[in-house]
């Protein structure tokens, strides 16, 4: 008997087509490549068995009920079915059209419709809403306080809410939206004009990634145009079967690029490239629109797509790293784009590329399912992860931004701590590595050591794409250096608290500001100082002050005399050395007093504390993303 049928209220070009259900031969090749069916082994959660529901709904068989609805979500929409589909069904066609089709006949309860009309129809649309969210969640990532929010555990009073949170991806500061609207050069001739589609949440979490694109396109030859008028591209609309708003987003986007005549529509998010290449569908029912959608989706390209069919420009540096490669399912079952990705990694010299088993099985991202199906994202992932850790590659690099955030979770739950990119950071990360390398060269073209080198940075310029000028060596800013470095113990509040402890511990707080100034004209003076008080409490208290006083006065005071040295093992050396040559020059001078009361070996190891404390800057330096 069949299911009370509901009245179907979706419009006919928002659900199913009967020619699409009718490829389906239920012939089960596809349930093997499933990743719901290889995890549930039910039939109903596999490609055969919801393109099944989908023909008894169509026939008036099955109301769009709970049961329906959960099996139709379940899918993650990887498209692993269709490329191993012998009868080419077009599975990603139908479950986004019956998505469409339940998001029409079922009403929500008011709280859901809210975040959804909030989340889809405004925050991903809205530049400045994108903003004002990065700066809050950058703030909040800063402050410290999401770590602190993590390590006591509030969030798992709320069920699922810890592990959804824990996928919240990081802010990228700049963001790349003041990069819109703008057009970047090629370097040196200009073969073609391409246009770069941003994306939305890209551009306060991925501003980096979106950055290296331009300037992997830029060395190729490439006058890279980012149109000021688009926007969000659709897909997660899309994907949640809100399809009118992701008609609304693809003619935006249409109406902003087919006017300039580009040579290609370049892409670096897999999910957005196929929804891109597939606005026709949205307008199969508009002539006007989709005639308009299929010209400009022909242009369409992902970036590993586009640059592997040009002559790429090889000058890379060596990359010395393991490397594997996840497939994105958008970009391998969607675009059907598998070769170029890996012709990309195979041109950096030095990588060792090892392939990922079952690289073509879903990773559990799939937009926002991480989200809303948490368990099975997870369970999907860490069999991922056991996957990439017989690779042994310490690098995992894919070809789409929510793959990223997905595998960087995985990583360091359930992997090693593999690092995580997009295929064009690792290309950008060889070219600049070359130009760098061709720059040191050109500036100092016979000099095969120097202390400038060994002292001054990389260039870690945030002027993006122009390189700040490097900083040149001279003695005056090492004098500088280190006479800061002295009178810097003796900055205000550091001084108080010195003598303010110093007094109660010792009760000889006078001698401590004497010992103290002392510091200013001798090097080692203010930690040997602490030596001369007779209580072993006095002493280690000034081992223990001077220490964090010279990571203080490190992190103030170099800055503005000395960018940061190339390596943070670099400057604990150096730091060490002036530290430990200081104490062996001032030994002579101390007075009879200190040398009773300072045994050598606590002196020495006082001098290596402080000197790890100069040589320590970078890290602060670093932490804090002022480099």
């Amino acid at each position: 008997m069949p299911d009370t049928a509901i009245q179907d209220l979706s419009a006919p070009y928002d659900r199913p087509l009967q020619q699409d259900l009718d490829r389906c031969v239920h012939c089960g090749l596809c349930l093997n490549a499933c990743p719901t069916y290889r995890e549930l082994g039910l039939e109903m959660d596999s490609p055969r068995g919801r393109i099944y529901q989908m023909v008894q709904v169509a026939e008036g068989n099955l109301a769009i009920n709970e049961e329906y609805v959960e099996h139709i979500d379940l899918c993650l929409a990887c498209r692993a079915c269709e490329t191993a589909c012998p009868s080419g069904v077009q599975y990603g066609k139908l479950v986004e059209a019956a998505r469409g089709q339940i998001d029409a006949n079922r009403r929500l309860p008011w709280w859901q419709r809210l975040l959804r009309w909030f989340v889809f129809d405004r925050l991903l649309t809205s530049p400045f809403l994108l903003k004002v969210t990065g700066y809050k969640l950058w703030v909040l990532q800063k402050s410290g306080l999401q770590r602190l929010v993590r390590r006591l555990g509030i969030l798992k009073l709320f069920g699922h809410l810890a592990e959804i949170e824990a996928l919240s991806p990081a802010v990228e500061t700049p963001f790349f939206f003041d990069k819109v609207g703008k057009v970047f050069p090629a370097e040196g001739e200009t073969r073609r004009r391409v246009a770069f589609l941003a994306g939305c949440i890209a551009n306060i979490s991925f501003a980096r990634m979106n950055e290296a694109t331009v300037r992997v396109l830029q060395k190729n030859g490439c006058e890279v145009t980012l149109p000021p008028d688009q926007g969000c591209c659709g897909a997660l609309q899309v994907h949640a079967g809100l399809r009118e708003l992701g008609r609304r987003q693809a003619k935006r986007n249409i109406e902003a690029f087919e006017s300039g005549n580009f040579d290609a529509v370049i892409t670096n998010a897999a999910g957005c490239g196929s929804v891109v290449k597939e606005y026709p569908e949205l307008f199969e029912h508009d002539p006007e629109w989709h005639e308009r959608a299929q010209a400009f989706s022909s242009k369409v390209r992902d970036v590993t797509e586009f640059l592997a069919g040009i002559d790429l420009n090889r000058s890379l540096a060596p990359i010395p790293a393991r490397v594997t490669y996840q497939d994105s399912c958008h970009l391998l079952h969607g675009q059907k784009v598998r070769t170029p990705p890996r012709v990309m990694l195979a041109a950096i010299p030095a990588l060792e590329f090892r392939e990922l088993p079952l690289s073509e099985i879903c990773c559990g991202s799939a937009g926002v399912y991480n989200v809303e199906h948490t368990d099975m994202s997870m369970a999907l992932l860490e069999k991922k992860m056991q996957m990439a850790g017989t690779t042994g590659a310490d690098t995992i690099v894919t070809a789409n931004p929510g793959c990223m955030l997905q595998l960087r979770v995985g990583a360091e739950r359930f992997g090693s701590g593999q690092r995580v990119m997009h295929v064009v950071e690792l290309l950008d990360e060889s070219y600049r590595k070359a130009e760098s390398k061709q720059a040191v060269r050109s500036e100092h073209p016979r000099e095969r050591f120097s202390l400038a080198r060994l002292w001054l940075p990389r260039d870690r310029s945030s002027d993006w794409p122009a390189a700040r000028p490097r900083v040149r060596f001279s003695l005056k800013q090492l004098w500088l250096l280190l006479a800061g470095l002295e009178t810097g113990v003796l900055a205000g509040s550091a001084v108080l608290l010195y003598w303010i402890l110093a007094t109660t511990l010792s009760g000889e707080g006078p001698w401590a500001i004497l010992n103290l100034i002392g510091s200013t004209f001798f090097p080692a003076r203010a930690l040997t100082a602490g030596f001369s008080h007779a209580s072993v409490s006095g002493a280690a208290l000034h081992v223990l002050l001077s220490g964090v006083v010279g990571v203080v006065a490190s992190l103030l005071l170099i800055l503005y005399v000395a960018r940061p040295v190339r390596s943070l093992w670099v400057g604990m050396l150096i730091g060490v050395i002036w530290y430990l040559a200081a104490f062996l020059w001032i030994w002579p001078l101390l007075s009879s007093a200190v040398v009773t009361y300072a045994p050598r070996p606590t002196m020495l190891v006082g001098h290596v504390l402080f000197g790890l404390g100069l040589g320590l800057y970078p890290f602060f330096v670093r932490r804090l993303g002022m480099s």
